[in-house]
């Protein structure tokens, strides 16, 4: 009989899924740089693209890696009238340029800096490029086999800045 369960984190390393790393899922998945670029880079894409096809799928994930206040900002935002979340014909892709993570008084901090460009009616109407501030956790997620958590990392923004970067 089963005596014991251990929690295992499984992460592919590309698209064809031909190599994997298997971890214990414990307090020893937060050093996982590689890990923590990757959930970030995917948060950032979830939370500054605007497609008009599955942000509402997109967004949920935000809220999942998201505290409430964060999520709270993000929300508010999306649901503001004029912001480019609340307009259809807008849409942005965004691209990832650089992921850097620091230590700051012993909590992980990351500085992404991003490319956007915003379509009007698949006409450029501007690209500009982003920095990106946040500071993030790995919470131990309760795991419930009846619903298998949606968030099985525990990865969980804390804050959340973005500024503009003036061209050169």
């Amino acid at each position: 009989p089963l005596q014991k369960t251990e929690h295992h984190f499984v992460d592919f390393l590309n698209q064809d899924k031909h190599y994997a790393i298997i971890q214990r899922a414990d307090k020893s998945i937060s050093s996982n740089e590689a890990l923590a670029r990757s959930l970030i880079g995917a948060y950032v894409l979830n939370r500054e693209s605007i497609n008009r096809i599955d942000d509402k799928s997109r967004y949920e994930l935000v809220r999942l890696q998201s505290s409430s206040k964060v999520w709270q900002r993000f929300e508010d935002l999306i649901k503001t009238q004029n912001s480019i979340y609340a307009q259809s014909h807008l849409e942005r892709e965004v691209h990832i340029v650089n992921i850097a993570i620091y230590q700051q008084d012993n909590n992980p901090i990351a500085s992404v800096s991003i490319a956007a460009k915003l379509m009007n009616e698949n006409k450029l109407v501007y690209e500009k490029r982003y920095k990106i501030v946040l500071s993030y956790l790995f919470d131990t997620p309760d795991f419930d086999y009846a619903s298998m958590p949606k968030n099985p990392t525990g990865f969980k923004i804390t804050r959340y800045s973005i500024t503009e970067i003036a061209p050169t």
